[in-house]
């Protein structure tokens, strides 16, 4: 489970909170997880974050927050096509169908 997942489930357990409230608290696990790399890098750690998906906002955000901060940082990307994506969420969400419909909209949401 990502680490967005897994703290959204934490704080508002399986239940959807809904789009506009999801995001709210996306921004500021985000927020949170930047400034955290930015403590472990002082500390000599190497740092991964693996979001999954980011929006064009958010990954600019994060690299201009990176490059204040002095962070060396390296964006990595994986390709799969619409059903291999499908294949791998389709049975995520508690064993609710994740129907291609459902994916297409998702996908309408980040860009290339």
């Amino acid at each position: 489970m990502h680490y967005i997942d897994a703290a959204m489930e934490a704080a508002h357990g399986k239940d959807c909170i809904g789009r506009e409230k999801h995001l709210l608290a996306e921004a500021g696990l985000i927020s949170y997880f930047l400034e955290l790399a930015k403590q472990l890098h002082a500390m000599g750690q190497d740092v991964v974050i693996d979001h999954g998906f980011w929006t064009r906002k958010e990954l600019d955000g994060a690299v201009d927050y990176l490059e204040k901060a002095g962070v060396p940082y390296t964006v990595e990307t994986v390709e799969a096509d619409f059903d291999t994506r499908l294949s791998r969420v389709e049975h995520r969400v508690d064993g609710k169908p994740f129907t291609k419909d459902k994916l297409k909209l998702f996908d309408s949401f980040y860009e290339d």
